[in-house]
């Protein structure tokens, strides 16, 4: 209950992503060591979708754990599927590229979060 609390509390945070200016998501991407952020409505129609969607998962496991016994097979499907999803961002190409081996890109840092959700 503790970890889904945490997670859907954690996820919550992707909101301010819907509704932030493109200029504060370009500061974003470079300040991540990611360099420019492309141009073009496809770019941050994704980053906002995909916020938007981190943002309703998040409130999903808040639901879920409120009431365990209630959302029990739900419970089950998302502890299994949680890891196997780490598991397969892992062997993501974004994270086997490294363009500079002292900075670390947002993508590696994902990555880092699914390894210690793992351990």
């Amino acid at each position: 209950m503790i970890l889904l609390r945490f997670l859907g509390v954690s996820a919550l945070f992707a909101l301010v992503a819907v509704f932030m200016p493109g200029s504060w998501m370009a500061a974003t991407h470079c300040w991540l060591g990611l360099g420019e952020m492309p141009t073009g409505p496809v770019v941050e129609y994704l980053a906002r979708s995909v916020s938007a969607f981190y943002a309703l998962f998040g409130a999903l496991c808040l639901v879920v754990a409120s009431d365990l016994e209630r959302y029990r097979p739900l419970v089950r499907f998302l502890g299994v599927t949680f890891p196997v999803m780490g598991v397969v961002a892992l062997g993501s190409p974004s994270l086997k590229q490294q363009r500079n081996p002292t900075a670390r890109s947002a993508s590696q840092w994902h990555g880092l979060g699914h390894r210690s959700f793992l351990s």
